[in-house]
This record gives C-alpha cells, structure tokens and sequence, in this order.
C-alpha cells in the first residue's frame, strides 16, 4: 500500500514479517550505516555512555547524510513500537534498552522509541547548528568581499 508522509515522499506499509534483515537495511541506509560504528558492537570507542555517542554521532558525518539520517528516523519513528524494534535489529548491533554493568554509567533507554527520538533530536540539532554556522560564513564572506568601509555588521543573535 503507496501513502505519501509529511514531505510528499511515497511511502509503503511495514509489515516486519515480510522482509528480511536485508531488506530492512536497504530502506534505512544510513541508520545501517550506525551498525559498524556509534551503535555497533565496539560502541564504546565511540564514547564513554550512550548519551555521549549519542551527542556526538553527527559530528561525524556531513550535512547530507545527517539530514538524510534525519528523515530516516522521522519514517521509523512513525511504525508500531513492533515494527520498530524489528528494524532496530536489524539496523543496528546494540540493545540501548538494557542497562549493561560494564562499561559503568553506560545508559539506557526506556525503549526504542525514546532512543531513536534522542538520536533524532541529536541529528537535528546539529543540522540546525551546521545551518546558523553556515550562515554566519556566508554573512562574513560578503563583507570580507565587499572590501574596506563595508559598514555591514552581523545581525545580533536571535533568542
């Protein structure tokens, strides 16, 4: 069954059971892309709780793939609370709702839901922080082209 989501995209239902952990990986290519790294089975070197990793994992990767991230987790987060935890398997090698001893004061998460919406929040964030820092550059490169008695100053930050 076609639906279009907010953004006008053509969507399809989910029904985990009929596609294979492949499958799921080629709808999600870029929250797959987490399952060798931040959310992979040496999530650890990625930082010292799973909030870090968390808060960091943008950092990582270009603007792009951070907005295509970003519209990944928005379509996951709009399945069951099933057909999140199948894709998750398949998406990634860690179970963030566990509360694991070591290594100490790792994290968890209630469920895999308020995961993937810290992860989104996270991903959003820093799209919006890349965006104002362009915009300050982009601000900068006209003055500095405009040459000397360009009296152009930056906007005062909005609150």
């Amino acid at each position: 069954m076609l639906v279009k989501n907010y953004t006008e995209e053509i969507t399809f239902s989910f029904i985990p059971e009929h596609f294979s952990n492949n499958d799921i990986e080629d709808m999600f290519p870029r929250l797959r892309d987490f399952k060798s790294g931040e959310f992979g089975e040496d999530a650890d070197l990625y930082g010292e709780t799973l909030a870090e990793i968390i808060g960091n994992a943008p950092k990582n990767y270009t603007q792009i793939f951070n907005q295509e991230t970003i519209r990944e987790i928005r379509t996951l987060l709009s399945y069951t609370d099933e057909e999140i935890e199948r894709t998750s398997k398949a998406v990634i090698n860690l179970n963030p709702t566990v509360e694991i001893d070591d290594p100490p004061d790792w994290g968890h998460f209630p469920s895999l839901r308020t995961f993937w919406t810290a992860v989104l929040g996270s991903f959003e964030h820093n799209v919006a922080m890349q965006n104002a820092e362009d915009a300050k550059h982009s601000l900068t490169d006209i003055t500095d082209s405009a040459g000397p008695g360009c009296n152009a100053t930056p906007p005062a930050p909005q609150s």
